[in-house]
């Protein structure tokens, strides 16, 4: 913790972004890209449900991100300032001009077709929670991975993704009652375990 308040890692994210926006550093925002490329690309492949499109997506949320820092007024978390910008470029990827429901059919296509691949000796709870994701709506899908995946605040979340705080809090709830309805099937012994809901 600095004499400011700050925790180590604040400090160092704080003075990066001055160090590149100061100077146009690029090695200070290669050293911020590395610091959060981990949580960027964690929503993007849940969201696209496809590995190399979710990193050609981060590659140009960080390209992005770089010419639109002088934009970013340091209120709220980097991280979060980060995934607003990843949640757009999904959408504008993605839906196009093409309706919500059709959108999220395509999503939900994607994720089966991640799962259909994935390794027989991988986490089984962890397959069985993923599994039960790609039913939800994306934007249920989304709202979730940020707050419990990611560890957003019902706040942060809103901000992400351009929406009311109680609509969030809607999508999030209602999403995890679909969740715990089907992991707890008679047939599933609690596989996976969600975590307890951030507050706001």
């Amino acid at each position: 913790m600095t004499d400011t308040g700050m925790t180590d890692s604040e400090a160092l994210e704080k003075n990066l972004i001055l160090r590149t926006l100061g100077g146009r550093d690029d090695r200070a925002y290669g050293q911020l890209v590395i610091m959060h490329q981990s949580r960027v690309r964690a929503l993007l492949r849940r969201l696209c449900g496809n590995v190399d499109s979710a990193d050609d997506l981060a590659q140009e949320v960080f390209v992005i991100a770089h010419q639109k820092l002088p934009s970013y007024k340091g209120q709220g978390r980097f991280g979060a300032w980060l995934c607003s910008i990843a949640y757009r470029q999904f959408l504008q990827s993605y839906r196009q001009q093409r309706r919500e429901r059709d959108v999220q059919l395509d999503y939900q296509a994607w994720q089966a077709a991640t799962l259909a691949t994935t390794a027989p000796d991988d986490n089984a709870g962890q397959i069985d929670l993923e599994r039960a994701l790609l039913n939800l709506p994306s934007v249920e899908s989304a709202a979730i991975t940020l707050n419990m995946t990611l560890g957003y605040s019902h706040q942060e979340v809103a901000a992400v993704m351009q929406l009311p705080l109680g609509t969030v809090k809607s999508h999030i709830r209602r999403g995890l009652e679909k969740l715990k309805q089907q992991l707890s099937s008679p047939t599933e012994q609690g596989p996976a375990t969600v975590h307890r809901e951030q507050s706001a």
